[in-house]
């Protein structure tokens, strides 16, 4: 137990020297390249004060959290449903496998374009594009981690006669959370990210429209305070997740 604890804080020691690196790159180039192109750090820390103490803010974190969590979930159960599938029966994988790799190969840009076509600036376009780029993730993830099982305890429920539900609910999905459990951090910053773009290009009311607006007007320090904002929220919500994987 000492020696956990004495761990956990050595990472928390060695993370937050990471930050405080980070931090000095960062006014390192704000000192060279000016506040247009790097505004520094201590002034975007006021502009994160200044977002959050504004009433919109948390509606427009909202809905780009709305926006990547639902699309994550709708492309997510899919992903996970047709990967466990495919991991199970060879027939099945074998055709699947090309579509996921089809989708993961398309561009972000390309998909939000293609959303906005089909769905309007207004509509579905960020929540479909976060779904349709998390769906080969999570395949991925079932796919392999169905194909990384113990035989021998599938043996062993064959010889009990377990029923096919059970088999899946007891056996299969402790065996196969490990892998899941990688894809899904990985889809949920993607979520975020995508989401956000999408918001960028179709003018949404969420963070990505916010990003845009302070893009047309050279609001350098605006952008970075968003960005700030969007990922320390992205970083609570991963954290939460994890942990209730765990």
């Amino acid at each position: 137990m000492t020696s956990d604890r004495g761990a956990g804080w050595r990472d928390l020691v060695a993370s937050a020297c990471g930050l405080a690196l980070l931090l000095l790159v960062w006014q390192v180039v704000h000192a060279r390249t000016g506040s247009l192109v790097l505004t520094s750090p201590l002034a975007v820390a006021g502009r994160v004060r200044e977002l959050l103490a504004a009433p919109g803010t948390l509606a427009v974190l909202g809905t780009t959290t709305l926006d990547a969590l639902g699309g994550l979930a709708a492309g997510g159960v899919v992903g996970f449903v047709a990967g466990a599938l495919a991991g199970a029966a060879r027939p099945l994988g074998a055709a699947l496998r090309p579509v996921a790799t089809v989708i993961l190969g398309v561009p972000h840009i390309a998909w939000v374009v293609l959303a906005l076509l089909w769905f309007g600036p207004q509509g579905l376009a960020p929540g479909f594009t976060v779904a349709i780029t998390c769906l080969p993730l999570l395949f991925i993830g079932a796919f392999h981690g169905m194909r990384a099982r113990d035989p021998a305890l599938a043996e062993v429920a064959r010889v009990f006669a377990l029923p096919r539900a059970q088999r899946f609910i007891d056996i299969a999905v402790p065996q196969i959370a490990e892998h899941v459990r990688a894809a899904l951090a990985g889809a949920v910053g993607m979520g975020f990210k995508v989401a956000v773009m999408a918001e960028v290009l179709s003018g949404g009311v969420g963070v990505g429209g916010q990003i845009a607006t302070a893009r047309a007007y050279l609001e350098t320090d605006v952008v970075l305070a968003w960005i700030v904002l969007t990922v320390s929220l992205l970083l609570a919500i991963e954290t939460v997740a994890t942990r209730m994987l765990r």
